[in-house]
């Protein structure tokens, strides 16, 4: 469970000397789910004030499963913040190839098949929209139809 939060308390940024009332609820939620606040690889603000009154805040929390050993380490990326207040997170993941169910399916390479496979993927790439992806719905829903045409060819 990863999130911005918004939640200012002591248990996660040490600058702030008290302890927020939704901090209890938040933590009940997440032993509900048997989950756990799991520290950065990197500890620091998540979230950087853009003006000289505030102070820079740790919004940002992971919270990970007990007994989950797939996730290696998460970090922040401080170069990387841009134009946002808040610092980009990485999760890293360890993933073993027998945990996941694989299904390859090939086609001999200079073959009708491949020619055929290529035209029906070039033809239906053509059809999709690609002039106005202004936003992360559009670019999804993009992402989103490209990977039907490839299940679907």
């Amino acid at each position: 469970m990863i999130d911005d939060f918004n939640i200012k308390d002591y248990d996660w940024n040490f600058f702030f000397l008290y302890y927020s009332i939704y901090t209890k609820d938040l933590t009940l939620i997440a032993d509900s789910l048997d989950l756990e606040l799991s520290p950065l690889h990197n500890p620091g603000p998540t979230r950087y004030a853009n003006n000289s009154r505030d102070t820079n805040l740790v919004l940002d929390l992971v919270f990970l499963s007990f007994n989950n050993y797939g996730f290696v380490k998460h970090l922040l990326f401080l170069d990387k913040r841009k134009l946002s207040d808040h610092v980009p997170m990485v999760i890293e993941v360890s993933i073993k190839e027998e945990d996941i169910n694989i299904t390859i399916q090939s086609i001999k390479k200079n073959s009708k098949a491949e020619e055929m496979f290529v035209i029906e993927i070039k033809k239906n790439i053509k059809l999709l929209n690609t002039v106005t992806i202004s936003n992360n719905n559009r670019l999804k829903t993009l992402v989103d139809n490209l990977a039907l045409i490839f299940r679907n060819v």
